[in-house]
Order: C-alpha cells, then structure tokens, then sequence
C-alpha cells in the first residue's frame, strides 16, 4: 500500500530548495565587508539557513518507517538509486563542464583521482550534502528499530543536541576546552543524525500549543543570537566569525524545528485547496533534487555573460527567483525527454 502523500513535506521540499539558492545567491557573506551589502546578506544567511537541516528532517519524517513498505535491501537499493547514482552521474558532468569552461585541470581521470574528486567534493562544493545524506541511510535501518521508542529517541537528540549542538560552541565563547571525543558517538560523521531523529520525532509527536509556540519562540532566539553574535563580532575583528556557521550549531537546530513545526501545523489546505494545484506542488517538489544538483551552473552563466554584481541587490534577492524558475525549466524538459526516450525504447523492444 503506498504511503499517503503529506501535503506540508512538499511545501518544505519547495521553499528549501530555493532557500539554497538564496543562500548560494548571497554568498558575498562569506568574505566580510563593512558595507550594507553584507549585513543584508548575513539577514538572509540567517534566515533562509534552516533549508539544509530541513532536508535531513523530512528523511528521518519520511523514511524511519520504511519497514512498514519494504525491505531495508529494497530500502537501500532504492535510496541509492534515487540519490547516489545522480550525484556520481552529476558529479562526472560537472568535472568536464569545468574543464570546458576552462575552470578546472583535470588531468588523468583515473579512479584515484576520481574518487579523491567525488568524496572530498572538489568536483561542486554544494555537493557536500549527498555524503552525509548517504551516510544517514545506512543509519535509518538501525534507528528504525528503536524509532517506536521514543523516550530511546528523544534521549539520543537531546544527548546529541548538548554534545554536537551546544556544549562546543559555548566552549569557543568561554574559551572552555572541549574534546570532540566529548560528542555523542552514535551521531557522529558531521551530526547530521540529529536532524533525521529531530525530524522523525516532530512528525510523529503531538505537540500542544504550548509547546509549539516554545518551539517558535526558541526558533526566533537562535536566529537572533546567530545574526547579532556573527555581526557584532566580525565587525570587531574585521573578518567573517564563522562560529555559528556550522548546520549542527544550536541557533541553526533550533530555527530548523520551528520552521518544520510551523510548517507540519500550518492549514497548507486554506491556501492549496484543489487537487490540481496540489499535484503541481508535488512535482515541483520532485525537482528539488534534480535543481540542486544543477543550480550552480545555472548561477554561473547568469553571473558570467549578463555580468552580474554579487553585491546588487537584484543579484542578491531577485535573481533567485529566475534562477529556480529557469532550473525548474530545464528539470521540466529533462523528464519530457527521459520519459520520451522511454517510450520511443519501448515500441521499438
């Protein structure tokens, strides 16, 4: 029996989607400036920086069940296929794309070399985000057998939120000293973990009102303190703090939960009530993965031959939106060939 479509995964699907783009759009925060350019980039930083996580949090809300459709071969096979082999096929154009934009030396392909381009993403730098996704797959099998106990599952994100999340950062303020060997070791790799549990949890916990609006609230704190921090002290020590700019960091944590509550209890219906436009929003939402894999190169042409200043405003905030427009385009285009191709394989075998 297939799993009933949750109209809210695909709202969170779309905006995180073009939520990266926005951030990749306003990568000028990066490189500090004492301009006004800068801080409305950081505004944005901050802001749209719950994307990521999210994406790591609709898998644990997804798929921790999994057992219930299939087997965890079927499982593991399926998630390979829908993400690993994309990202190597990508991963291989995008080398010899920027070998032909000249931007690249690539030398002998061999294996070696091949795999010391895939695994440390030297190929794309966005591309970071497939290994630890992949890595939070392998884990799924075993946490979906503790997944029906959840008091097991609180313990361990709350655990890892203080040792991964928290206690590091505010060793780094209070010049405490903090061994890594201090995190919790069953999420470990990143810590991204703690967001596919995060996510698991708050899909399938009930939260009364109270602490929905906890959530929010802690939400909008994290945010506050990760602008003001990173503001206050770049300006001080005239570069960028990156202290906060880890996806683990507790401000980021914190913003992502609220954003997925909002979201998971929010009336999306009041504002997408027909079927129609329903099925619009989830393919859309099926092209996430294919425009994250291609919006860099999109992003570089625009900025290449239309010129585009990386401080303009119409680069920071407006040429998002043509860059998810025109990647939905091409994604569009893509599977009216794919699916052409099939069918033209099909009557002729």
């Amino acid at each position: 029996m297939g799993k009933k479509r949750i109209l809210y995964f695909d709202v969170l699907n779309v905006l995180a989607c073009f939520c990266v783009i926005l951030l990749h759009h306003n990568g000028i925060v990066h490189t500090f400036t004492k301009s006004l350019a800068w801080s409305q980039a950081l505004v944005v930083e901050v802001i749209a920086y719950w994307a990521v996580p999210i994406f790591f949090m609709i898998s644990g809300a997804t798929l921790m069940n999994y057992r219930e459709r299939m087997s965890t071969k079927e499982f593991l096979i399926k998630r390979f296929c829908r993400v690993g082999i994309p990202w190597i096929v990508a991963s291989i154009f995008i080398i010899y794309w920027r070998v032909w934009e000249q931007e690249y030396w690539l030398g002998p392909l061999t294996i070696k070399r091949f795999l010391e381009i895939l695994l440390f993403n030297k190929q794309e730098s966005t591309y970071w985000f497939f290994i630890p996704m992949l890595m939070i797959y392998l884990c799924i099998p075993a946490l979906s057998v503790v997944a029906y106990n959840k008091n097991v599952m609180w313990y361990m994100f709350l655990i890892g939120f203080c040792t991964i999340s928290l206690f590091p950062i505010l060793g780094k303020w209070f010049q405490i000293p903090y061994s890594s060997a201090l995190q919790f070791p069953l999420l470990g790799g990143g810590g991204y973990l703690i967001f596919t549990i995060l996510g698991y949890l708050l899909e399938y916990e009930n939260l009364s009102k109270k602490k929905r609006y906890f959530i929010y609230i802690s939400g909008i704190i994290g945010a506050i303190i990760r602008y003001s921090y990173t503001f206050i002290s770049s300006y001080n020590k005239g570069e960028v703090d990156k202290i906060l700019f880890e996806y683990v960091a507790f401000p980021s944590v914190m913003l992502a939960a609220a954003v997925f509550v909002f979201a998971k209890y929010h009336t999306w219906e009041r504002y997408i009530e027909s079927e129609k436009w329903q099925h619009k929003l989830k393919i859309l939402s099926s092209y996430s993965f294919g425009i994250y894999l291609i919006h860099k190169i999109v992003m570089y042409y625009y900025e290449t031959y239309l010129h585009f200043d990386k401080y303009s405003l119409k680069w920071r905030l407006i040429m998002p939106f043509v860059t998810y427009i025109t990647c939905a385009i091409i994604i569009f285009i893509g599977k009216q060939l794919k699916q052409m191709i099939i069918q033209i394989i099909r009557k002729k075998y």
